[in-house]
C-alpha cells in the first residue's frame, strides 16, 4: 500500500513540475533544492561569477573577437560520447579568439536541461589554431 502511495505522489509531483527529470532517471540520487535562496543573493553570485570571468580574461589576455551560438534541432549523437538521458536543448558554440597576437578558434557543445536551474553539460571541445606555427606559443601561454 505504501509503495502505491509513493508512486502516486511521484506522478503527481512530476505533473506539477516539482520533481526534476534527474530524480526520475537517477532515483538513487538524493537531490535537495534550496528554494529559500533570495533573488538578490542569486544576482550577487551572478555578478561575482561575471567578475571572475573578466579577471580570468584579463590575466590570460584572452580576447573573444567573434562568437556564434547555434541551437541544434535534434539530440546530438556522437560515437564515443554517452547519450544524455535528460531532455533539453543542445547548443553549438564557436568563437574566434586571440591570446596576445595568437589567433585561434574554439568550439564546443553545451546541453541545458529543461529545468530552470539545471546544470549545463559541455562536450566536444576543440581548439584550432589559425596558423600551425603558433602551436608552440599557445601551449606556453
Amino acid at each position: 500500500m505504501a509503495s502505491k502511495k509513493v508512486s502516486k505522489d511521484i506522478q503527481e509531483a512530476m505533473k506539477l513540475g516539482l520533481l526534476s527529470e534527474l530524480n526520475y532517471f537517477y532515483p538513487e540520487l538524493e537531490l535537495t533544492v534550496n528554494v529559500d535562496t533570495p533573488v538578490d543573493e542569486l544576482k550577487r553570485k551572478e555578478e561575482s561569477m561575471k567578475t571572475c570571468l573578466l579577471a580570468t580574461q584579463e590575466l590570460t589576455r584572452l580576447i573573444v573577437l567573434q562568437h556564434e551560438v547555434n541551437i541544434l534541432v535534434g539530440d546530438r549523437v556522437v560515437e564515443g560520447d554517452s547519450p544524455v538521458p535528460i531532455k533539453g536543448v543542445w547548443k553549438q558554440v564557436t568563437a574566434d579568439c586571440r591570446i596576445d597576437m595568437i589567433p585561434f578558434c574554439i568550439s564546443f557543445f553545451a546541453h541545458k536541461d529543461k529545468s530552470l536551474f539545471g546544470p549545463i553539460l559541455y562536450s566536444g571541445l576543440e581548439v584550432t589554431l589559425v596558423k600551425v606555427a603558433h602551436e608552440f606559443e599557445l601551449k606556453n601561454s
